[in-house]
């Protein structure tokens, strides 16, 4: 808002005081004494508008334009995608990973009934997460989904790797139980050598893969 807009709000005789203190600024410097003295004397019978209850804060000069931070409507627009985005990353959170979130009460309510709606009402509540999380700091949310993120790509490639032991297990690679073994000093030898046979007959039989399941079911248990 410009300062004549500011000043409006206030009497007549308000904003001649704010012009009178303007002037005063521009008086120039002199080395004559007694234009000094006329002009702190003139000073003197200026009332300040702090006698009028007037925060002197108002006067204060607009800042440079190179202080000015202009934001333009695509970068507002960009903005406001992304805390779209935030907020349906949030909803597609499963009340498990919801918890681990650091959230508000009303915006977590807002994200668990969004859960609950469909089409229409689901973007509308979606809508009012995003102008929701514009009026917080989301970087603490953004960190928190960055970790259950990471944490879900490390579970992803210990599941790989459980799935291609077992393979090698069931393919009868050498060492294949010595490096499990290894791997897992308290595992039990002798049930998965029998889980081995079972899966192996099962795989020559085409039966289902019941024992390759429990296979990797036990070593999934011995991981955790």
């Amino acid at each position: 808002m410009s300062m004549a807009l500011k000043m409006l709000k206030y009497p007549a005789y308000i904003r001649q005081l704010y012009k009178v203190h303007n002037m005063k600024q521009y008086i120039p410097d002199t080395n004559d004494t007694q234009q000094n003295e006329e002009n702190e004397n003139s000073n003197r019978n200026v009332p300040s508008l702090a006698d009028y209850g007037i925060d002197d804060a108002i006067l204060a000069p607009p800042p440079e334009p190179d202080e000015i931070i202009w934001v333009s409507k695509s970068e507002i627009k960009r903005d406001a995608e992304d805390l779209k985005k935030l907020g349906l990353e949030l909803v597609n959170l499963s009340p498990t990973e919801l918890a681990y979130i650091p959230l508000e009460e009303q915006l977590k309510n807002a994200i668990i009934l969004a859960t609950k709606i469909k089409k229409e009402g689901r973007r509308r509540q979606l809508q009012l997460i995003g102008k929701m999380l514009r009026h917080i700091e989301v970087e603490p949310i953004i960190q928190a989904l960055d970790k259950l993120k990471n944490r879900h790509n490390q579970s992803v490639v210990l599941l790989h790797k459980l799935e291609a032991m077992r393979d090698a297990l069931l393919t009868g690679k050498e060492d294949a139980l010595e490096l499990v073994m290894n791997q897992y000093p308290d595992a039990d030898r002798q049930h998965l050598r029998a889980l081995v046979r079972n899966a192996q007959k099962e795989q020559a039989a085409n039966k289902p893969p019941k024992s390759s399941r429990l296979i990797y079911q036990y070593l999934k248990e011995l991981v955790n």
